[in-house]
């Protein structure tokens, strides 16, 4: 999954609401849709904090360790090839 894919599944499977998750954050009603809609690679601080607002955290953990209910964010092909 993307960022925002994780984060959508994130804010359903805990019952929030994602034009609840800026506010929570101080931001606008609007900011994930208008950041997913942009196609916005959120910073690693920011990514953490909308996150946060559905009680999720974000964590690095060896590939093996990883639990089987866990989301995970994947790095496309498309994404890998630029970098």
């Amino acid at each position: 999954m993307n960022f925002w894919e994780t984060l959508y599944t994130a804010a359903n499977n805990s019952g929030v609401p994602t034009t609840h998750i800026g506010p929570k954050l101080g931001l606008s009603r609007e900011y994930v849709s208008v950041g997913k809609s942009n196609g916005v690679d959120p910073g690693t601080m920011t990514a953490a904090r909308l996150l946060g607002a559905c009680g999720y955290v974000l964590a690095a953990l060896p590939a093996d360790s990883v639990p089987a209910d866990a989301l995970r964010i994947e790095a496309g092909a498309a994404e890998d090839a630029g970098r």
